[in-house]
């Protein structure tokens, strides 16, 4: 059996079309959907309850003890009847293959990366400001190595509880890092990566500026964290002229700000380089 396990807080403009996906899923082994209901003050919960006939063994838990979506997806964990756990999102939708394609790498490998579609929820040019991971494969974070996004993993239930599950710390960068931390965890393990491109998660990016400039603010902190972390285990340092470099070239691109579009990519830029800054000041470790 396979828990899917869905994070979610306020989440009510959007989580029905992932529940019109997870409806059409082809998988037709036993099933459920955990829905781990992070606090939400909208109406996520009641749009969910509505899908109950729909989507087997769909139940909504209550993970607002504790803050924050790696919290929410432990708790969620926690709660899982499955031998296995596929993780997705709210805001996403996943392909009508997603779980029968995870479940077939789960029979051979204990942890799966999922693929992700850059184009279908992101309009206007808006998913040029993200970086296009995984497409492909799974992509190699700050040269160390490969990790799945929380948005679209399966992981063995006891392989993901015997590390401890996500680490909550992470909360305190917004939503990031602590699928990385996850990620090299199991790696360092001794528990391979592997990439699955048949399961397709179609990935909704931030469609304003300042969701931008604040989602990669975090993003830049959490490399800190995880740089602190992992040294010891071979994460390099960055060279200080790699990153001065990096800030002069933010300044040459300055130009660019009077487009929406190349202005997008540039707070993204600015915004994780500025994090690592905060981050190195934060954690008393260099890493720019």
């Amino acid at each position: 059996m396979i828990s899917v396990v869905m994070p979610m807080r306020n989440a009510a403009r959007v989580v029905e079309r992932q529940l019109v996906a997870l409806a059409r899923q082809t998988y037709r082994d036993p099933w459920e959907v955990v829905v781990a209901d992070n606090g939400s003050g909208d109406a996520g919960v009641a749009v969910v309850e509505r899908w109950r006939d729909r989507i087997p063994g769909l139940r909504v838990v209550d993970a607002s003890a504790r803050r924050g979506a790696a919290a929410a997806r432990n708790q969620g964990a926690e709660l899982a009847r499955g031998d296995a756990i596929a993780f997705c999102d709210a805001d996403d939708v996943v392909a009508s293959g997603w779980l029968a394609a995870m479940a077939t790498a789960l029979a051979a490998h204990d942890f799966v990366a999922g693929a992700c579609d850059h184009e279908a929820l992101n309009p206007d040019g808006t998913a040029d400001w993200h970086a296009r991971s995984f497409e492909t494969a799974a992509p190699v974070a700050m040269g160390f190595k490969p990790y799945a996004s929380s948005a679209n993993m399966a992981i063995s239930r006891n392989v993901l509880l015997g590390v401890g599950g996500f680490d909550e710390k992470f909360a305190r960068f917004g939503a990031a890092g602590e699928d990385v931390d996850l990620s090299w965890r199991l790696q360092l393990g001794g528990h391979d990566l592997y990439f699955e491109p048949g399961a397709l998660v179609f990935y909704r990016h931030r469609h304003d500026l300042g969701g931008v400039w604040r989602q990669n603010l975090d993003y830049g902190m959490a490399d800190v964290l995880l740089y602190q972390r992992y040294r010891v285990h071979g994460l390099c340092p960055r060279p200080l002229s790699q990153a001065f470099r990096g800030f002069g070239s933010l300044l040459l691109r300055t130009p660019a700000l009077t487009s929406r579009g190349p202005r997008g990519v540039w707070l993204r830029d600015a915004a994780h380089r500025c994090g690592r800054v905060r981050g190195s000041v934060r954690e008393r470790v260099m890493f720019l």
